[in-house]
């Protein structure tokens, strides 16, 4: 009878239960379950946004790459770069799905043209910035070497020295930051010498004896020029070796307009110059440069 507690499944054996396990036993203990709890798994559709932005920024990653090796000085990896940029992004406006039919088809061409013209304008300017300098860093430029041809030694001594308008010193590098890139800019031949300190003169306060000579293996000198820290004027002593006076016409190019700097020069090959320097401090030589 329906409301009799006595006909509720509540009021059951439990063996009526074990015979009847459809029914719900409000008072049959709960056995416990001993399965692991399983962790949910992340979405994927984070993973998945960031896969996408990565090949949506790619291109512009490439295009950033290869100006940066540019500036660097690596122009050849800096153009395969922007090849490896307009193959991607010409496969990313093929995967557009915008609009419909032709109209699809004039966005997709139009997105192709101003990429390609994007990439051979950096092209044009990665060349244009490389000049005459070398595809990459890594390779070392092939000097060509050129022997000198012996002369013959000309009858009597040379009477013909060739000059020219020299550049002050002080106007000379005016760009060149520090001592040591001014030494290389006003010297890119540099010649070895010594210094030699001798009594002091009667027109000055020191005397210093230099003697310049060519490198082995290197050309002889024909013209050199000394740049000095202090005001320099020549002395008495100038000897040119292996062709002395009776040999070859030398002579001290005084540079009035420039006090910082002379010139010597030699109708013959010399291998070594010796020349006395007067000046008023201790002599303080830049460096030594071969003209010629």
């Amino acid at each position: 009878m329906e409301g009799d507690p006595k006909h509720t499944p509540s009021w059951h054996s439990p063996r009526w239960h074990k015979r009847h396990p459809q029914v719900f036993d409000a008072n049959a203990p709960v056995k416990p379950v001993n399965s692991p709890v399983q962790p949910t798994r992340p979405s994927p559709t984070l993973w998945k946004e960031l896969k996408k932005l990565a090949k949506m920024a790619a291109p512009y990653g490439l295009l950033l790459a290869a100006l940066t090796m540019v500036q660097i000085g690596e122009f050849a990896l800096a153009e395969l770069l922007l090849i490896v940029c307009f193959v991607i992004f010409y496969m990313q406006v093929n995967s557009w799905e915008i609009a419909h039919g032709n109209t699809r088809q004039v966005l997709r061409w139009l997105a192709k043209t101003f990429g390609l013209i994007v990439v051979l304008f950096f092209a044009a300017v990665a060349y244009r910035i490389k000049g005459g300098r070398a595809w990459s860093n890594l390779i070392v430029p092939r000097k060509t070497t050129v022997s000198v041809p012996t002369y013959q030694q000309p009858k009597g001594p040379a009477i013909h020295v060739t000059g020219r308008a020299e550049t002050p010193s002080m106007q000379m590098c005016q760009e060149a930051k520090g001592e040591e890139e001014q030494i290389k800019c006003l010297c890119p031949r540099p010649l070895e010498y010594t210094l030699k300190a001798l009594p002091a003169p009667s027109d000055d306060n020191y005397s210093t004896e230099v003697d310049i000579k060519a490198k082995a293996g290197a050309d002889p000198i024909y013209h050199l020029r000394i740049f000095a820290r202090t005001q320099i004027h020549p002395g008495k002593i100038f000897e040119t070796l292996p062709f002395g006076s009776d040999k070859a016409a030398s002579g001290v190019g005084v540079l009035t307009y420039d006090p910082y700097s002379l010139v010597l020069q030699s109708s013959s090959p010399q291998r070594e110059y010796r020349i006395e320097l007067h000046s008023a401090e201790g002599l303080g030589i830049k460096c030594i440069n071969q003209e010629n």
